[in-house]
């Protein structure tokens, strides 16, 4: 302790002077162990935002993850529709062809195949026009499925990019506690 200066002043007859001087040392250090404590707190109120934004990044990307997944359910559903409704105009069209086929045949049937036929083409254009629609759905699906696949992408960067702060942070806190250590060491080891 600074005590202790006594036992010099017999030794090199300017104890006071020596006092003074640890006096001094010891108090430079004691503001540098303050400067480090204030650094640190700050660094640990950053790191637990760090945190924060961790965690709040996590929540959007799973809410993505799953905005993703029901367009994605969606696309699929739309597609098998689309599918349904091919089929649909192929078997129609077919039909169209064996009506005009018996057209030939008499007069008569192919008055009455004319009408249905007619119908029938109406029928084909409807879905055919659904089958538009239906081609239009998917596309916006597949645009809003890439604009959701590219947000989900920028949250994972800023996933890591938060991870690698947090890690930098914490090495620089892990440092400076180290320093602290050594200084509040050779403080003690000063006030003997």
């Amino acid at each position: 302790n600074i005590g202790g200066g006594g036992s010099m002043s017999g030794i090199g007859g300017d104890g006071s002077g020596i006092a003074s001087a640890d006096a001094k040392e010891i108090s430079a250090l004691q503001a540098v162990i303050d400067d480090l404590t204030t650094e640190r707190m700050a660094f640990q109120r950053g790191l637990e935002r760090s945190q924060e934004l961790m965690q709040t990044l996590a929540d959007e990307n799973e809410s993505m993850t799953q905005q993703f997944n029901a367009q994605a359910h969606a696309l699929s559903t739309a597609q098998d529709e689309l599918e349904r409704r091919d089929a649909e105009v192929a078997a129609q069209s077919m039909v169209v062809s064996a009506l005009a086929d018996e057209r030939d045949i008499a007069r008569a049937a192919a008055i009455e195949a004319h009408e249905r036929s007619q119908r029938l083409s109406v029928e084909a254009i409807q879905l055919e026009e659904r089958c538009l629609r239906l081609r239009s759905q998917e596309l916006k699906l597949k645009h809003e499925m890439e604009s959701a696949q590219t947000e989900r992408e920028r949250q994972d960067r800023a996933l890591r990019a938060a991870a690698a702060d947090r890690n930098e942070m914490q090495d620089s806190l892990s440092a400076m506690q180290e320093e602290r250590r050594l200084l509040q060491s050779r403080l003690r080891h000063m006030a003997v």
